[in-house]
């Protein structure tokens, strides 16, 4: 995905909002969190966020960022997310 014009509005949740990038429209989730790492210092808290096509109940795209960031992250923040995310897996 690349990224391109973006524009979105705060849904009624904040756990959800609609983003246009390039002409297409996605929906966004904050898909909860979780920590990973190893080591001296400690694992990291982190957050997935999710992109969905609308009408969608599966997200196509995810990726992780660090917790508490979701409701700071810009509409043209959360569109280079999108262009880095990774494809989510089907369901079996």
């Amino acid at each position: 995905m690349s990224g391109g014009d973006a524009d979105a509005d705060v849904g009624e949740s904040p756990a959800e909002r609609r983003l246009m990038v390039a002409g297409e429209e996605w929906i966004v989730r904050s898909g909860g969190t979780g920590a990973a790492g190893t080591g001296r210092e400690g694992l990291a808290i982190v957050e997935a966020v999710h992109f969905y096509r609308p009408g969608e109940s599966r997200p196509r795209f995810e990726a992780l960022i660090a917790r508490g960031r979701w409701s700071e992250l810009f509409d043209a923040e959360l569109a280079v997310l999108l262009g880095s995310a990774v494809p989510v897996a089907p369901a079996e």
